[in-house]
């Protein structure tokens, strides 16, 4: 706490976001035994949830909704480990190249594949990368950084893909299941960052996880806000929640992504007009010195992404930072490698 004369200013720290629990890619096999260990418990889950005969259309459930989801995931992490599995075997016979001149390497050198569209970063790079010119600097001294190798990018996507089955089968559906996202800078300007924020996230959840997304105005000052339904919106919406540091030649932005679950029934629109209520209601506490940081009715949470002018993202949790603007599959892999992969059983 900072004073002077008749002021008080309070400070909150940002804190990163602590990192994703890392799974071991330099050992194949033991990364696919876990991968089948989940399949396996998702073909029984899918034995016990199976209907009995036809399904009228207006007899879809939740629960139906679940079934099918788990098994298109299912199908589709079995065809992924199918053809991850046919590569390595053609990788293993592939023959070494011959010797040739340095000219020659250099003419046909291999151009970076889609797998190493981001670089590793040291934990404390979010520090370090504070500003377009920084990261553009530091991303021009490995320019020719080949990045994460073509295997360690084809487990990394698996694992991903594995640990959104994990989360299926681990969690029973939701009646009309939907996420309020707010997108909000702290000060209230700049309210086109938001609305871009907000863009990605719905494309993402839309393309990426095949959720309901749909745009939702705010009257709040450098606020954007979207509604995400479907199966498991709670969860993947509250893996984005946190603070997004817009990095710009002028500094830093903190934006705070806030994810809420709604009620059945629940009116979007109120249940956000009722948090900018809260939240001025604690602006005003603080200013009467009848509140503190302590008391803020919704925390900012950890730094979980910094973002870039020229579309670069750094991800805090996975430790990577995307050379351009990332792909969706890219933000996908990110976001899933929060949750969690089990240990196989003995």
């Amino acid at each position: 706490m900072a004073r002077g004369d008749d002021i008080e200013v309070g400070l909150i720290p940002m804190r990163p976001a602590l990192p994703a629990q890392a799974v071991n890619l330099d050992d194949p096999d033991a990364v696919v035994a876990r991968i089948d260990d989940v399949l396996n418990r998702a073909e029984d889950e899918l034995q016990a949830l199976q209907p009995n005969g036809a399904i009228p259309v207006e007899a879809v459930t939740p629960e139906l909704r679940r079934y099918f989801a788990l098994r298109e995931q299912v199908k589709y992490l079995d065809d992924a480990i199918e053809r991850f599995l046919d590569w390595r075997e053609r990788e293993a016979v592939r023959p070494a190249p011959v010797e040739a001149s340095a000219s020659a390497l250099s003419e046909e050198r291999p151009r970076r594949s889609q797998l190493s569209e981001a670089l590793p970063v040291a934990p404390s790079a979010w520090l370090e990368l504070r500003t377009p010119n920084e990261l553009a600097a530091w991303l021009a001294q490995r320019a020719e950084e080949q990045g994460e190798s073509e295997l360690h990018g084809r487990l990394r996507r698996l694992v991903a893909s594995a640990s959104l089955l994990n989360l299926m089968v681990e969690r029973a559906p939701i009646e009309d299941e939907r996420a309020l996202l707010i997108v909000r800078t702290v000060d209230g300007s700049m309210a086109s960052i938001p609305e871009m924020l907000a863009e990605t996230f719905n494309a993402l959840m839309r393309h990426r996880f095949d959720l309901g997304a749909s745009e939702l105005k705010l009257k709040q000052p450098g606020a954007a806000g979207a509604v995400i339904s479907g199966y498991l919106a709670h969860a993947l919406c509250g893996a984005l929640a946190g603070l997004h540091l817009w990095c710009w030649d002028g500094g830093l932005l903190p934006l705070q992504v806030i994810a809420l679950p709604l009620q059945p029934g629940a009116d979007p629109a109120e249940v956000a007009a009722g948090i900018d209520a809260q939240r001025r209601q604690w602006a005003e506490a603080v200013a009467k010195g009848e509140a503190g940081a302590d008391d803020d009715p919704l925390p900012h949470g950890p730094v979980v992404q910094q973002h870039y002018t020229n579309g670069s993202t750094l991800d805090l949790r996975a430790g990577q930072v995307s050379r351009e603007r990332p792909s969706l599959s890219l933000l996908a892999s990110w976001l899933l490698g929060g949750f969690h992969l089990p240990e196989l059983q003995p």
